[in-house]
């Protein structure tokens, strides 16, 4: 998973958007899905091929903006494909059964950000439903 993870952060890193990664990256972010798995709040589901990882998917429920209905929402933290497998669909598969957990909980909206630089993603969240609400700016000062 960090394999994949790590290399999707790169690819995302050619357009210099995003926030550079830490030297220990991969660890800090091998810890924290190390704590989603055992957070109730997460959900994580994984998809391998020939015993190989070629996808996952990761979301949490967390209390959504003050005012804001409902009270408590699901985040998608990430969905990852493996860009070198032919896993057709693998998005639809692995979202299909997070958003049923969801719904288990009481969840019934989710929110993703998505970066503008993947068109593929960018796709693939609105053949799903979803729609834009509002831009995430990043800014160095």
């Amino acid at each position: 998973m960090v394999a994949l993870w790590h290399e999707k952060m790169m690819l995302q890193s050619q357009t210099g958007s995003r926030p550079a990664l830490l030297p220990d990256a991969q660890n800090r972010w091998a810890a924290a899905v190390t704590a989603w798995v055992d957070d109730s709040r997460c959900g994580l589901l994984v998809a391998e091929h020939n015993q190989a990882v070629v996808g996952f998917i990761i979301g949490c429920i967390e209390d959504n903006a003050p005012g804001l209905a409902p009270a408590r929402i699901g985040r998608i933290v990430d969905l990852v494909i493996d860009v070198h497998s032919d896993q057709s669909g693998l998005g639809r598969r692995l979202l299909d059964p997070l958003c049923a957990w969801f719904k288990a909980q009481e969840i019934h909206e989710i929110r993703v950000q998505v970066s503008p630089a993947n068109p593929v993603e960018q796709a693939f969240w609105r053949a799903s439903g979803a729609v834009e609400w509002f831009d995430v700016m990043w800014m160095r000062i």
